[in-house]
C-alpha cells in the first residue's frame, strides 16, 4: 500500500540523518584510539606539564581554565586562545609597574572628586528623587556626583517603615522599606572583618561590607552600573522586628540565656 511505502522512505530518511549527525559529532571529539589509551596508560610527562598549566592558571584567576579535563591535550589544541593571552598578560605586567612607577597626576585629582562627593551633604534636600533621576539603563551613578554624600547619609540613617524577608539569591538578606519610599536590601554581619575563611573561593557566606567596598571600587573603575552601598548598624529589637511582615517575623525565635533574651534569625 503506498502509506507503507511512504513510512519505510521516512524510516530511511531518519536513519541516514542520524548516521549522518552521529560522523559530524564523532569527527569533532578526539579519536577513539586517543580516548582507550588515554584511560589505559599511565599520564605522560607531557600530560602532567599541561596539567600544571592548567592548575597555574586557574590559580591566578583565569575562570574558564580547566583543572580536571580528561583529553588535556585534545582540550588545549582547541582552546581559543585564552590561556595564552593570560600568559601574555602575567608576563607584560613588570613592565607596566616599572613604567608607571610614580602616579599620575590625574589620580589625585580624581580621589579628591570622588571623596568630595562621598563627604559633602546638604546638596539635596531629597536624595531619593536625586539618585532616581541619575539612574539609566548604563549608568545608576555619574562620574561627578554631587549629592552623593547625602543619598549615602540617607541610606544609612532613614528610619526603617517595613522589613520583609529578602528573596532571590543564595545569602541572607532583608527587604528594607525607608522612609521617603526608598526600597532597600540588608545584609547583615556574619564574620568579623579580620576572620580569614578557609577553603575555596566559594566558600562561606558573602562578606557584609563587600558591596559597599564594590561600590567604591566601581567608581574608581569608572563602571557606574553596580548598587549604592553603605554601611548601617541596625537592631532587630527596635528597627526590624517592629514593622516586620509576619513572613519575616516567623523567621526569628528569641533565646532566653541569664537576664536577657536574644533573637535568632532561623534559615
Amino acid at each position: 500500500m503506498w502509506w507503507v511505502q511512504q513510512a519505510l522512505v521516512w524510516l530511511v530518511l531518519g536513519a541516514a540523518f542520524t548516521a549522518a549527525l552521529n560522523f559530524f559529532l564523532m569527527s569533532r571529539g578526539p579519536p577513539l584510539a586517543t580516548i582507550l589509551s588515554h584511560l589505559q596508560s599511565p599520564p605522560s610527562s607531557s600530560s602532567l606539564e599541561h596539567h600544571s598549566l592548567h592548575q597555574q592558571v586557574y590559580l591566578r584567576g583565569e575562570v574558564y581554565a580547566l583543572r580536571n579535563s580528561e583529553y588535556l591535550n585534545w582540550n588545549q589544541k582547541n582552546r581559543t586562545g585564552i590561556t595564552n593571552a593570560i600568559h601574555a598578560l602575567y608576563d607584560h605586567l613588570p613592565g607596566v609597574k616599572v613604567r608607571h612607577r610614580t602616579p599620575s597626576p590625574h589620580l589625585h585629582s580624581l580621589i579628591h572628586t570622588l571623596r568630595q562627593d562621598i563627604t559633602t551633604r546638604g546638596v539635596s534636600s531629597d536624595p531619593w528623587d536625586l539618585a532616581k533621576k541619575w539612574a539609566n539603563p548604563r549608568s545608576l551613578v555619574p562620574g561627578s556626583a554631587h549629592g552623593l554624600g547625602d543619598v549615602l547619609g540617607a541610606l544609612a540613617t532613614a528610619p526603617i517603615i517595613s522589613s520583609d524577608v529578602g528573596h532571590g539569591g543564595t545569602q541572607l538578606k532583608i527587604f528594607l522599606l525607608l522612609k521617603g519610599g526608598q526600597r532597600a536590601v540588608f545584609k547583615p554581619i556574619r564574620y568579623l572583618r579580620e576572620e580569614i575563611i578557609e577553603g575555596e573561593i566559594y566558600d562561606g557566606a558573602d562578606r557584609h561590607n563587600g558591596e559597599v567596598a564594590a561600590f567604591h571600587l566601581s567608581r574608581l573603575l569608572a563602571l557606574p552600573t553596580v548598587p549604592l552601598a553603605v554601611g548601617r548598624w541596625v537592631s532587630l529589637r527596635k528597627h526590624i522586628l517592629p514593622v516586620a511582615s509576619k513572613e519575616l517575623a516567623t523567621t526569628f525565635f528569641k533565646m532566653e540565656g541569664g537576664r536577657s533574651s536574644q533573637a535568632t534569625v532561623r534559615r
